[in-house]
């Protein structure tokens, strides 16, 4: 496990969340490791691609991706070069060789990604079980994570498609934290990021539903039912 902070934190589109979360690999914001600077976009981009592979990489496979445009002359030295420049930024331990590749050796809940990705996992199963005030300390715990801003584009790239999907793990912690603060009946809070997270996915008939009943306590219930009005004549237009 690595170290905890407590300072406030922001999340990808700006919402302010109290609890701040700090672990060793920092791959969200510039990138870090324990509070020290990762100035290299390339170690970078190879820990993103091993952290999205909890089994490890093959050398070729991240030759490949670290170089998409132009591979190197001899593939192989070049991604050993970039693990030892990286073991030399983190320490010798923290990529292990394997048989064909390569793997990150840092416990999962040291890696910001890794860990933002469980406690998404969590969330949706406390949600699903009733506890809301579960679900929305899991969630706002996750979204601290992103209090040093967004990630380096590239690192983006690295994660899309893996279960560690930095745009999806976000949407899905927002999509948590709304709904149990609706649920915990603090309509108030709710409303503004269920609004924007619906705003994203209009066809989401849980947040609308979460939504008109915000709505109809913190404005009123005229209010609440013109909205729904609205939607149904949207549906009707678009659908028949």
């Amino acid at each position: 496990m690595g170290w905890r902070g407590g300072k406030g934190a922001t999340d990808t589109r700006g919402g302010s969340y109290p609890v701040a979360v700090t672990v060793s690999l920092r791959l969200l914001g510039p990138g870090s490791w324990r509070g020290e600077p990762i100035t290299s976009s390339r170690s970078r981009v190879l820990l993103a691609l091993l952290a999205g592979a909890p089994a490890g990489l093959t050398t070729e496979r991240l030759a490949g991706d670290v170089w998409p445009d132009e591979a190197p002359a001899n593939p192989a030295k070049a991604v050993q070069v970039l693990v030892s420049r990286a073991r030399a930024a983190l320490g010798p331990d923290t990529i292990e060789r394997t048989a064909t590749g390569y793997r990150l050796a840092v416990p999962p809940d040291d890696v910001d990604v890794r860990y933002a990705a469980r406690l998404a996992r969590e969330r949706a199963a406390r949600l699903a079980g009733g506890d809301a005030s579960g679900a929305l300390s899991a969630a706002t715990e996750g979204l601290g994570l992103w209090d040093a801003g967004p990630a380096d584009p590239d690192v983006v790239d690295a994660l899309l498609g893996t279960p560690l999907d930095l745009a999806s793990t976000s949407r899905s912690l927002r999509h948590t934290r709304a709904l149990a603060l609706a649920a915990l009946g603090r309509p108030a809070e709710a409303l503004p990021e269920l609004r924007a997270l619906l705003a994203e996915s209009p066809g989401d008939d849980v947040l609308r539903a979460a939504m008109l009943r915000a709505q109809a306590a913190v404005v009123g219930r005229a209010s609440a039912l013109e909205l729904y009005e609205a939607h149904r004549r949207d549906l009707r237009d678009r659908l028949g």
